[in-house]
């Protein structure tokens, strides 16, 4: 089998769960005697499990320097006298393995030693609570020697030879070593094969658990490094235990540069103490590390209830405004990014300056919108400026069009459908309007003009935040802003029962009038100039230049189709002025064809017939007394038809009770 090897951090491993157990475990064995080593390797070749074993001779820290070459060799873990292995434990990063001592070779050493005298010396790791039982069984006098250390072991037999011990048990050549100095018998408890066949399968499933905790190190180590922003974590310290690979190519520092340092001296200026000190975490934090700007971000962790750490997520600048002038290239592609934002929306007059403040203020939160105005009047440039000021601005927007899909397929383009659902449906299924704008928002235009029956299903999305597909069983959570649009009363909607009042209500949580081009002539100036900027560039004319006269010509007219009415007229003004005639002559000309036009498809306006006041442009500017005579018929109309309802008579006018009131004081309706 291919042994893979998998490089990590310098410590090479074996990956794959198969190879893992097949592989040969290297065992260490640190013993007194060639005769311990033949039960140690007598063990082994009865193991179930290959073990290799890598033999060694000593006894306590002088075996220091010979259990460090052991595990330079590939041992995985030592097995060894038990106050070896304590001494081997600090000094290791494998794990060591006391072998145990059974009692009953303690009193077969015992029973020895009385062959050469009553006074009897033992080595112990710790003081045995069994010792009086022995001395009353074999008659004798039991010194015990708690060595940890070799000079514990050298001053212990040296006392109790002192005493006047006669023979001394001990477990290792060390012992023998000092006694023979003293001449003083000795008796030796061998190694135990039981004993030493634990020993092996305690360092055998330490080792398999070890590798298997390795190989998920490696995987995990794998993913961290895979991350395309950098990672650190430090302690509540400030010293760093992790990082990754691409954390290293940003701060252009080595492995060994980074790991156990203080964040200070790697991250000037880090807000690690503040994230340790308040628990709280810590956004979009910009620092300079090598001439590279770098975005920080701090996450704090609390592991247990004690152990806290700080997550640190590294980017580079430029690696963001790549990826976000990409993912703005893909929303263009698809068409779902909002291209306008508040500054399109021209904003002098009283009216309108109110509405740029309802979208600076409505665009901070979640909630649903609904946006009423007549045709032209700049609904999506709201929405869409809306949308670029909320947290969801890099986010997909979407617009659809409720009154020019017929009712079956507006069904499909809202809610999407799975793939066979009906004839000529794509194999693969489609995303409706919800799943394509999840975490954007979505417009839903002329909404007064969707289907009753569809209605209700959207007022469904409303209420849970789900979809589900044409055709499809699965419920598909959505988390999508709403804003609704529309160029009628809703209200009057409502009363004739083509608008439930269920949605209606579900979607004016907030609302936003937008007065029409004549309520807000003050901007007028700056639209007109605008767009002829924009069009004498687009279609390459030397810029047109208009008179104050003309500009006042165009603050007069009524405008019945609002700015979009105006854009026309201003790219028509662009597109026929080359000097042959007068800039002021055209525009009249231009004007009396748009009037004309209007009184010829009798153009309705909020109920009432375009105003005698605006057939003829030459009787001068529209006669303010005939809007307001049109407006008080209009509430006179609408409060008839419900009952004098103020409440509801002001949601159809668009516009709050107080306004109503002072409305009807003023047509003396009160």
């Amino acid at each position: 089998m291919n042994e893979k090897r998998v490089q990590l951090r310098g410590v090479s491993t074996f990956s794959g769960q198969d190879q893992m157990e097949t592989t040969k475990i290297k065992i260490g064995v640190i013993c007194s005697f060639s005769t311990q080593q033949k039960v140690a390797e007598k063990v082994s070749h009865e193991l179930s499990r290959q073990v290799e074993i890598l033999a060694e001779f000593g006894v306590l820290e002088d075996v220091i320097p010979l259990a460090k070459c052991l595990e330079r060799r590939g041992a995985e873990a030592i097995i060894t006298w038990k106050a070896t292995a304590a001494v081997l434990k600090k000094h290791l990063s494998i794990p060591t393995i006391g072998i145990r001592i059974p009692y009953s070779d303690i009193m077969q050493a015992v029973e020895q030693a009385t062959c050469f005298g009553k006074e009897i010396a033992l080595v112990v790791t710790s003081h045995l609570s069994e010792i009086d039982l022995l001395e009353k069984l074999h008659n004798v006098s039991i010194k015990q020697i708690v060595s940890k250390n070799m000079d514990d072991l050298r001053y212990g037999i040296a006392e109790a030879c002192n005493e006047g011990c006669e023979v001394i048990i001990g477990k290792s050549s060390a012992v023998l070593d000092i006694t023979q100095k003293y001449s003083i018998k000795t008796v030796f408890i061998p190694y135990n094969p039981g004993s030493v066949k634990d020993a092996f399968g305690e360092a055998i499933k330490i080792v398999d658990f070890r590798r298997k905790e390795r190989e998920k190190y490696v995987h995990l180590q794998g993913i961290f490094d895979s991350l395309t922003d950098g990672v650190i974590v430090t302690n509540d310290k400030g010293k760093v235990t992790l990082f990754n690979l691409r954390a290293q190519n940003i701060l252009g520092m080595n492995a060994q540069d980074i790991l156990g340092q203080s964040i200070n001296s790697i991250l000037p200026h880090n807000q690690v103490i503040k994230t340790l000190r308040y628990g709280a975490n810590v956004d979009d934090d910009f620092v300079v590390v090598e001439n590279t700007n770098i975005s920080v971000s701090y996450r704090f962790i609390l592991n247990g209830k004690e152990t806290r750490e700080v997550v640190i997520i590294l980017r580079e600048v430029s690696e963001v405004q790549k990826l976000d002038s990409k993912i703005r290239r893909q929303m263009n592609r698809q068409g779902f990014i909002a291209h306008y934002t508040i500054d399109h929306f021209s904003a002098k007059s009283a009216a309108s300056k109110q509405v740029v403040e309802q979208i600076k203020s409505f665009a901070t939160t979640d909630s649903t919108i609904l946006i009423v105005g007549e045709s032209g009047t700049g609904k999506e440039i709201i929405a869409q400026s809306i949308h670029n000021l909320s947290p969801r601005s890099r986010k997909p927007f979407v617009a659809i069009n409720c009154s020019v899909f017929p009712e079956t397929l507006l069904e499909s383009e809202i809610f999407g459908y799975e793939g066979g659902a009906f004839t000529g449906a794509k194999k693969g299924g489609k995303m409706g309007v919800f799943e394509l704008s999840h975490k954007g928002t979505i417009l839903l235009d002329e909404i007064s003009t969707m289907p009753v029956s569809l209605q209700s299903k959207l007022l469904r999305i409303l209420q849970e935040r789900e979809v589900m597909r044409l055709g499809g069983e699965q419920l598909i959570p959505i988390d999508v802003r709403i804003i609704a649009a529309s160029n009628k009363d809703l209200g009057l909607a409502i009363m004739e029962g083509s608008f439930r009042e269920d949605l209606y209500f579900r979607l004016n949580i907030l609302t936003i009038r937008v007065p029409p081009l004549r309520e807000r002539k003050e901007d007028i100036r700056d639209i007109v100039l605008n767009l002829l900027s924009y069009y004498c560039e687009k279609h390459r004319k030397n810029n047109v230049l208009m008179s104050s006269k003309a500009l006042r010509e165009l603050e007069s007219y009524y405008w019945p189709g609002n700015v979009r009415q105006l854009e026309s007229i201003v790219e028509r003004l662009v597109l026929l002025s080359d000097g042959s005639i007068e800039l002021d002559t055209l525009l009249r000309q231009l004007l009396d064809q748009e009037i004309t036009l209007a009184r010829n498809h009798q153009q309705v306006y909020v109920g009432a017939t375009l105003p005698e006041a605006t057939k003829q442009v030459d009787e001068g500017p529209l006669d303010r007394k005939t809007i307001m005579e049109y407006e008080r018929e209009r509430m006179v109309k609408v409060l008839s038809n419900v009952n004098f309802n103020k409440s509801l008579a002001a949601s159809i006018l668009g516009m709050s009770r107080s306004k109503l009131y002072r409305k009807m004081r003023a047509y003396e309706l009160l």
